[in-house]
């Protein structure tokens, strides 16, 4: 499914992370990304979501989710 979004930088996250995003919150900015949107995975390379910076807030947001059905 993320095929599609290959171009865009990918970002492991952390336990706290994942747990933060797949509930909707943002999470900080990591400083080393340079793009507005990024691919986020957990530490087992489970595809999680499609994430956009917030330059406001210095945080990413997810804008869409997939959850295991």
């Amino acid at each position: 499914m993320d095929t599609v979004v290959n171009d865009w930088i990918a970002v492991i996250l952390t336990p706290e992370q994942e747990h933060a995003i797949m509930n909707g919150r943002t999470i900080p900015y990591s400083a080393d990304n340079t793009a507005n949107r990024c691919r986020a995975y957990s530490r087992d390379g489970r595809f999680l979501a499609l994430l956009r910076y917030l330059p406001d807030k210095a945080a990413w947001q997810p804008e869409k989710v997939f959850h295991d059905e």
